[in-house]
C-alpha cells in the first residue's frame, strides 16, 4: 500500500506542475516595469507571448514581432515552455497509468519514461526561465519579476521533485 500512496503523491505533484506551467505561460505577468525614465503612469507587463503597456488608464498589448529586441530569445522560451508542458503531461499520463496498474512489470517498464519526461519537463522550463531573464525590454533598475515567472519556477521545481517520493520509496525496499 505504501507504493500506491507514493504514486498518488506523484500524480498530484505532476498535476500541480502541469497546472502551474499552463498558468505561467498563459498569463502576462512574467516581468513588470514601472518606468522612471518616461511618463510616471507608464507600466509594462511582459508575458511569454505578448507585452502590454498601460498609460493613463489605456492598455495596449501586442505580440512580439521579429523586430523586437531579443525576439529569438522570446521565441526560444515559448518553444521550451510548450515542450516542457507536453513532457509533463506525458509524465502525468504515465503516472496515472502506473497508479491504476496492478502489474509490477508495468511499473518497472514505465518508471524510466516517467522519470525522463518529468525531469526533462523541469529542465526545459528552467532553461526557459533563464532565457527569459536574459531578455531586456526596459531599464533593469525598473524591472521586477511577476507571479507568472514565479509559477514557471514552481512548475520546474515540482516537475523535478515529483519523482523523488518514488526514488525514496524504492531505495527503502
Amino acid at each position: 500500500m505504501i507504493r500506491h500512496g507514493v504514486r498518488v503523491i506523484i500524480v498530484m505533484m505532476l498535476a500541480v506542475s502541469v497546472a502551474t506551467a499552463i498558468s505561467a505561460i498563459s498569463t502576462k505577468e512574467w516581468r513588470l516595469a514601472k518606468s522612471t525614465n518616461l511618463p510616471k503612469n507608464l507600466d509594462l507587463d511582459e508575458g511569454l507571448f505578448e507585452t502590454c503597456v498601460s498609460t493613463d488608464g489605456q492598455r495596449i498589448c501586442s505580440d512580439y514581432e521579429s523586430s523586437t529586441k531579443d525576439y529569438g530569445k522570446y521565441k526560444a522560451c515559448q518553444g521550451l515552455a510548450i515542450a516542457s508542458i507536453v513532457l509533463q503531461v506525458f509524465a502525468l499520463g504515465i503516472a496515472v497509468y502506473l497508479l491504476v496498474s496492478t502489474t509490477p512489470e508495468h511499473a518497472k517498464a514505465y518508471w524510466g519514461a516517467l522519470v525522463m519526461f518529468s525531469a526533462l519537463g523541469g529542465i526545459l522550463m528552467s532553461i526557459c526561465v533563464g532565457v527569459f531573464s536574459s531578455t531586456e525590454n526596459a531599464d533593469p533598475k525598473d524591472l521586477k519579476y511577476g507571479y507568472s515567472f514565479v509559477l514557471a519556477i514552481v512548475s520546474a521545481v515540482i516537475s523535478f521533485g515529483a519523482v523523488i517520493p518514488e526514488l525514496v520509496s524504492a531505495s527503502a525496499h
